[in-house]
């Protein structure tokens, strides 16, 4: 299997995640396709120099659409206005919608066959958008939906028992935004459930504390410095790692649903096995009712916004 990656859109998610690809030496061609082509061309050569020092080789280029007809795997992280205070991911559609359209629809005309991963906001809709556009199996499109906020949970969970994140095994599911919420009934640290621990450590753990801390963690680096970009940057490039070199690795991430945990023609994040194919397999979890009642609620709202999308609202 080849290793070809394009990237959509180079604005800071795009550059970040091209700069971390370079880095893990994760593929061997990479193609940067932006509507400024000067932003693209300057990535492009600003990473050129970076392969140097980097212990592996990577040919980055900048390039059209028709570059990467042909790519293993094409990145979307096309970003629309950026949102204004109150505002959530969701109204991120207005400006995106359109643009996804146009590129995926050339893209499918070209041929392109392999897997898209998206980045782009609201990313449960427009990997849902991008599915019905491409022509292709719900298993070749994948969103980064919740694989971030997880890393985020582990991070936060960490730190509150002083343990490395490296050993809290957790998700956060559902939506990429405002209803998602923590796993907790699958969540361990050192092979254990993650309540047996803490109980046994004497320790406190505000669950609910904890989790409305992750999700507003997002808005609060862009408040703070107008973007964000290494956290995500890294995980796409993980995910993308993670199908080019065919690991069957268990991601958080968001996929169309078709009857998986009582929901249809939705895109949500759940655990998924990510390997060659995209998603080899969904994994069927046993949530809690007030897990599957919060999963469903989140799906509720992804589909009321697919919905406009369908009434053609947005697109036109």
């Amino acid at each position: 299997m080849g290793r070809k990656v394009g990237i959509i859109g180079c604005g800071n998610v795009g550059s970040a995640t091209a700069f971390s690809l370079v880095n893990q030496q994760a593929i061997e061609e990479l193609v940067l396709v932006d509507c400024l082509k000067e932003k693209a061309e300057g990535d492009a050569l600003d990473l050129q120099d970076a392969t140097v020092t980097a212990s592996g080789f990577t040919n980055v280029y900048a390039g059209g659409l028709v570059d990467i007809k042909d790519a293993d795997v094409i990145i979307i992280s096309v970003a629309g206005p950026r949102p204004q205070k109150g505002e959530t991911r969701l109204d991120e559609l207005k400006a995106t919608a359109p643009i996804i359209m146009e590129v995926v629809t050339t893209l499918k005309e070209l041929g392109f066959s392999g897997c898209y991963v998206v980045a782009t906001n609201p990313c449960d809709v427009i990997t849902y958008h991008v599915w019905s556009l491409s022509g292709l199996p719900r298993e070749r499109v994948i969103g980064t939906g919740t694989l971030l906020d997880s890393s985020r949970l582990r991070r936060v969970v960490a730190n509150e028992l002083k343990v490395k994140p490296h050993d809290v095994h957790a998700y956060m599911l559902g939506e990429h935004g405002d209803s998602q919420f923590a796993l907790w009934s699958h969540s361990t640290i050192f092979g254990q459930k993650l309540e047996d621990y803490y109980q046994h450590e004497q320790s406190i753990l505000d669950k609910e504390k904890i989790e409305k801390e992750v999700i507003k963690l997002g808005f609060e680096i862009y408040w703070l410095k107008g973007n964000t970009e290494f956290g995500i940057g890294n995980a796409i490039a993980q995910l993308t790692k993670a199908i080019v070199s065919n690991e069957r690795a268990v991601f958080p991430v968001s996929t169309i649903l078709q009857g998986e945990y009582g929901l249809h023609d939705v895109a949500i994040s759940i655990p998924s096995v990510i390997g060659k194919g995209g998603i080899e397999k969904r994994i069927p979890l046993h949530l809690s009712l007030e897990e599957h009642r919060k999963l469903e609620y989140s799906a509720n709202i992804i589909q009321t916004a697919i919905s406009e999308i369908r009434s053609q609202k947005i697109q036109h």
